[in-house]
């Protein structure tokens, strides 16, 4: 049973680095705006997976082998969420992603 997101449906920065940490406020708004989406695409796809494997458990016999691969997807979903959460930070602080951008180290200049 394949997760509900596609894992190609994530799009990285990439060479656009100039772009991406650009004071441009359109650049912002659309970087955030996308990350707007990919975040809810990404909680979509976590609660329709614990449907599924809730749907799963209560079936007899349980299939516990797809219950466990809908719980790593639901786990990578999560992790996927962090990394949008860390890209939008480091767009909010300008700060290449991958570093702490926690919001009391955006505003120490």
């Amino acid at each position: 049973m394949p997760c509900a997101v596609n894992e190609t449906a994530a799009v990285p920065p990439t060479a656009s680095t100039a772009r991406y940490y650009s004071n441009s406020p359109d650049v912002i708004l659309e970087q955030l705006s996308a990350s707007i989406a990919e975040i809810n695409q990404t909680s979509s796809a976590v609660v329709m997976n614990a449907e599924a494997a809730l749907r799963l458990l209560g079936a007899q016999p349980t299939n516990t082998e797809a219950v466990v691969r809908l719980l790593a997807c639901i786990m990578k979903d999560g992790i996927r969420t962090g990394d949008i959460v860390s890209r939008t930070r480091a767009l909010i602080g300008k700060v290449p992603p991958g570093t702490d951008a926690s919001p009391t180290d955006a505003g120490s200049d």
